[in-house]
């Protein structure tokens, strides 16, 4: 049986891609630990509450990039 990443899952339609994130999955997916994103990003997006989980939707974490991207040299 084949891995679904953990990014995605499964059902009788293919494979669902996430729309948000939990905290670890977030930072990993900018490619910053756990630490960073606490210290650095986290308050910079907005967040979903289900119950006690907490999620970064992917849309915030595009965004953030995007405005935190430094300019292209002329």
């Amino acid at each position: 049986m084949p891995h679904t990443p953990r990014t995605e899952r499964s059902d009788s339609l293919g494979v669902i891609p996430r729309l948000a994130l939990r905290r670890e999955d977030a930072a990993k997916a900018i490619g910053v630990s756990v630490d960073v994103f606490d210290k650095h990003v986290r308050v910079h997006l907005r967040s979903v509450r289900v119950g006690t989980l907490r999620l970064y939707p992917i849309t915030e974490l595009e965004r953030y990039l995007r405005d935190s991207a430094d300019e292209a040299a002329a």
